[in-house]
């Protein structure tokens, strides 16, 4: 199940992944960049130096900015407004209950199938 997008501003995203080290030191699922421009842009395990460069517009290696942005694309602070859409998947309750009362393999099973129905999602996004 896929949350409704929620789309948040460069400083809004840096501060939800910055404070919020669920992404970075979850036991499960690491952050990580997805896509096809993942190769293009050299990116490769989840940092917040890359993740704070692409929400600014820019190449996270050499700087350069990929997007032009215009005042409008900026708020009062000088924030890109619309840097990031926070998309949220969650398992069904019934998966929920199931993976709580099952054993480690079936566990491992279910965030396999889990992951992939992302990546499926993803890939139909992009």
């Amino acid at each position: 199940m896929l949350a409704r997008p929620k789309i948040v501003s460069a400083s809004g995203a840096r501060n939800y992944f910055e404070n919020d080290t669920y992404f970075i030191n979850n036991e499960f699922e690491q952050g990580l960049f997805y896509g096809g421009l993942k190769n293009d842009l050299g990116l490769g395990d989840f940092n917040l130096k890359d993740f704070d460069a692409l929400l600014n517009g820019r190449h996270p290696s050499s700087g350069e900015q990929l997007i032009k942005l215009s005042k409008k694309d900026l708020d009062e602070t000088g924030d890109r407004k619309r840097a990031a859409c926070d998309l949220t998947f969650a398992a069904d309750k019934s998966i929920s209950i199931l993976y709580e009362v099952s054993n480690n393999q079936v566990k491992a099973q279910i965030r396999e199938a889990f992951a992939k129905s992302i990546d499926e999602a993803l890939d139909f996004a992009e």
